[in-house]
């Protein structure tokens, strides 16, 4: 809600920011370089913290709780320099499995 990033130098990289979805909506994000878009996707990865505002997943403030938000939320960027390999499936894949999930629950979370 209201979530803002500011840089060295006074750079607002977000400004004032909320997006809410509902469980099972799909949010792209558009812009040309440099309007904020890895910035935003880092603040509610908790990668980041807002300068401004809070992120909330589910009514968990990202920062205040950064172990249970970052159970809710999953990043697949666009190139990844370490698995380059891979595709987008085994990379949710990969990801669960460091999170701990097998069998089902695995399955379930990359769905």
């Amino acid at each position: 809600s209201g979530a803002s990033k500011v840089f060295a130098g006074d750079a607002h990289a977000v400004r004032g920011v909320s997006i809410a979805a509902g469980e099972g909506d799909f949010v792209g994000l558009l812009g040309p370089n440099g309007a904020g878009k890895t910035t935003l996707l880092r603040l509610i990865s908790g990668e980041l913290v807002p300068s401004d505002g809070h992120v909330h997943l589910r009514g968990l403030d990202v920062v205040d709780s950064i172990s249970d938000a970052r159970r809710l939320v999953g990043v697949c960027p666009q190139r990844d320099p370490l698995f380059e390999g891979l595709t987008s499936l085994e990379h949710l894949e990969l990801h669960a499995r460091l999170r701990g999930a097998r069998g089902e629950e695995l399955n379930s979370q990359v769905q």
